[in-house]
């Protein structure tokens, strides 16, 4: 296979993946609601999870599948409420809960096992219907019928590597010691702003149209 035939593509898909990763929502959230009340770890952990997550969308995508579910507003609508009703449940248990900001290469004292903040960012990544759409219009919109799966597989490769590797920067970033004291300055406030931001986007979910 010859990359160097499909470089348009691959550019292409390279800038849509890194503005789809740093574009602000739910991922952005769950990853620094972890990295924040948990530690770096807990986010890195939740970021791992949003990428392995891609894999999801990109295997229905090959598979043909994300058409249907796109066109489909019954199994279309059944993924936006799965997502929707996730994020208001973890959102409004952020709001009620007293969780204080984790210091640097600390947890906080609630145990939570890796598995559980992993758990977290894939179910959010998995369950958000706006991800499968960014999936059908690349892979519909971009590219060409007659590019090989194994070329394909790559672009999942890039969109996973992208979506990793920012929120993995952003859980590393939003621990740092400068960053960390700046924001305790406004207290548990942080907290219920994060808890808001996730019930609105859940809520914002419920309340969009399902016939795209």
């Amino acid at each position: 296979m010859d990359i160097a035939l499909y470089w348009p593509e691959l550019l292409q898909v390279s800038l849509i993946a890194i503005i789809m990763a740093i574009s602000p929502g739910a991922d952005f959230a769950m990853v620094t609601r972890n990295s924040l009340f948990f530690s770096r770890t807990a986010g890195v952990y939740s970021a791992l999870g949003v990428a392995t997550a891609t894999w999801v969308h990109t295997a229905y995508t090959l598979a043909g599948l994300s058409l249907l579910i796109a066109a489909s507003q019954e199994v279309f609508t059944l993924v936006k409420w799965i997502g929707a009703l996730y994020l208001i449940y973890v959102g409004w248990k952020t709001w009620l809960s007293k969780m204080t900001l984790s210091e640097p290469g600390e947890g906080s004292d609630i145990a939570i096992s890796a598995w559980s903040f992993y758990r977290q960012g894939f179910i959010t990544n998995v369950t958000n219907p706006k991800t499968t759409l960014f999936y059908v219009s690349i892979f519909t919109q971009i590219v060409s019928k007659d590019t090989p799966i194994s070329m394909q597989v790559l672009y999942g490769f890039i969109i996973c590597l992208a979506h990793g590797a920012w929120f993995s920067l952003l859980a590393a970033g939003i621990t740092h010691r400068w960053v960390l004291s700046q924001i305790k300055r406004v207290g548990h406030r942080v907290g219920q702003c994060l808890g808001g931001a996730l019930v609105f986007m859940g809520i914002a979910l419920l309340s969009s149209r399902t016939n795209q």
